[in-house]
C-alpha cells in the first residue's frame, strides 16, 4: 500500500510538472548523473579510490534536457489547437521520468546487490576472485575490487593486466560494466601511468566505447586530481571535435564557472552560438542563464532570461525555468513581480492555469490573506473573461 501511495505522489506531481509543458528543465545536478561504482572502504589514502568511476559521467544522452523539440522555440498564434498534442506530450513525458525513476531503483538495487555479494564473501586473495568472477564474470565492481587488490600492493602492472582480462572475458553486450573497467583503468593511467600511457589507453577507450562520452570521463579523471588545466585542455579538444554538441559548450561553460572563471564562460558562450546550429540557441542561452544565477551572476542570469521571455513570450517552460530560478534567490517582491506577469500571458486556458497555480501556490507559503485574495480574484476574473 506504501509503494501504491508513493506512485501515486509521484504521478500527481508529473501531472502538475505537465500542466506547464516544460521543455527546458532545471536539474539541480546539472544534468550530471555520476556512475555509483565505488571500491569498498579501506583505509584512508587507500590506493583503491583512485579507481573511483564516479567522475561525472553520464550514459546515453547526457543532457536531455538541452536539446528541445525543433517546434518548441516557435511562437504558436493559436495555443488551443494545440491541446489534444499536449496531451499526447504529457504522456510521453510521465513515461520518460517513469522510466528515470525505474532505472535509478534499479542502479540502486544493483549496487546494493555488489555491496552484499562482497560483505558475504569477502574477496583476500586473487583465487577468492577468481572464484567469485566465475559466476560474475560480467560485474565491473567486481574486476575493479580485484584491480585495487593489486593497487594495494603496488603490483600496478598485474591491476592493468586484471582491467585488460575483464574487457576480454566481459561479454560485448554489457557495454555499460565494460566502460566502467575502461573509466578504472583511465584513473590507473592518470595516478600510476605516464602521459603517453593515459593517452594510449585513451584512445583505445575512445575506440571502443561512445567517444563523447570518454572524453567527459577523461575532464572527471582530472578534475578528481585537481589537474584541472588538463581538463580545460580536454575540452577545448572537445569543443573542436564535437562543436555540434550544446552540452559539450555548456559543461565547460559549467567548468568554468566551478572555478571561478565567470568571464570566460561567458566568452565560451558566444563562441558556442558561432557553432551552433540556430535552433540550439534559445536553450543553450537558457541554460547558461541557469548557470549564471547558480555559479555566477544571477543579475545576469535575470537579464538574459528577461531577453529570452520577450523574444519567446508564450514558451511556457522558459518561463517556468526563470521563475525557478528566482525562487532560488528568494527574493519575494521579485517573484511576486514575475507570476503577476505570467498570469498576464496570452496563452491557453491549460497553461494559464498552471501559472494560476504556481502563484497561488507561491502565496500560501509567502504571502498573506490580502495576496492569496488578489490570486483568486485574478483566476476568476480569468475564468469569466474566457467563459470557462
Amino acid at each position: 500500500d506504501d509503494e501504491e501511495e508513493e506512485e501515486k505522489g509521484a504521478e500527481e506531481k508529473e501531472e502538475e510538472n505537465d500542466d506547464g509543458e516544460a521543455m527546458v528543465e532545471d536539474d539541480d545536478s546539472d544534468g550530471e548523473v555520476t556512475v555509483a561504482l565505488q571500491p569498498r572502504k579501506r583505509k584512508p589514502g587507500d590506493a583503491a579510490a583512485v579507481l573511483n568511476v564516479s567522475a561525472g559521467f553520464q550514459w546515453g544522452n547526457i543532457d536531455d534536457d538541452m536539446l528541445l523539440p525543433d517546434d518548441s522555440a516557435e511562437d504558436s498564434d493559436n495555443d488551443d489547437d494545440g491541446e489534444q498534442d499536449e496531451g499526447a506530450d504529457a504522456a510521453s513525458k510521465k513515461r520518460s521520468k517513469r522510466a528515470k525513476r525505474a532505472a535509478a531503483a534499479e542502479e540502486e538495487k544493483r549496487i546494493q546487490a555488489n555491496e552484499q555479494l562482497l560483505a558475504a564473501q569477502t574477496p583476500q586473495t586473487p583465487a577468492d576472485f577468481d572464484r567469485l568472477l566465475l559466476a560474475n564474470r560480467n560485474n565491473s565492481y567486481l574486476w575493479i575490487q580485484y584491480m585495487a587488490y593489486f593497487l594495494q600492493l603496488a603490483e600496478i602492472d598485474k591491476a592493468r593486466a586484471i582491467a585488460r582480462r575483464a574487457l576480454k572475458e566481459m561479454s560485448f553486450r554489457e557495454e555499460r560494466e565494460r566502460a566502467n573497467v575502461w573509466v578504472a583503468m583511465l584513473n590507473l593511467e592518470n595516478s600510476y601511468g605516464t602521459p603517453d600511457s593515459l593517452k594510449k589507453t585513451f584512445s583505445e577507450a575512445t575506440a571502443a566505447n561512445d567517444a563523447l562520452d570518454m572524453h567527459f570521463h577523461l575532464v572527471g579523471v582530472h578534475e578528481q586530481k585537481d589537474q584541472l588545466e588538463a581538463a580545460d585542455n580536454v575540452f577545448k579538444m572537445m569543443c573542436k571535435k564535437f562543436k555540434d554538441q550544446p552540452r559539450v559548450w555548456l559543461s565547460y561553460c559549467r567548468f568554468k564557472m566551478k572555478h571561478d572563471k565567470p568571464d570566460q564562460a561567458r566568452q565560451i558562450l558566444q563562441r558556442s552560438l558561432k557553432s551552433l546550429v540556430k535552433q540550439d540557441h534559445v536553450d543553450t542561452i537558457a541554460k547558461f542563464a541557469i548557470l549564471e544565477y547558480k555559479l555566477g551572476d544571477a543579475e545576469r542570469g535575470r537579464t538574459i532570461f528577461e531577453g529570452i521571455v520577450t523574444n519567446y513570450p508564450k514558451r511556457v517552460d522558459l518561463w517556468n525555468v526563470y521563475l525557478d530560478q528566482e525562487m532560488r534567490v528568494g527574493d519575494v517582491p521579485a517573484i511576486r513581480a514575475l507570476c503577476e506577469r505570467t498570469i498576464t500571458l496570452s496563452l491557453s486556458s491549460k497553461k494559464m492555469k498552471h501559472f494560476f497555480k504556481r502563484y497561488l501556490e507561491f502565496e500560501k507559503m509567502h504571502g498573506d490573506e490580502d495576496t492569496i485574495r488578489h490570486v483568486t480574484d485574478k483566476a476568476k476574473e480569468f475564468v469569466q473573461r474566457k467563459g470557462l
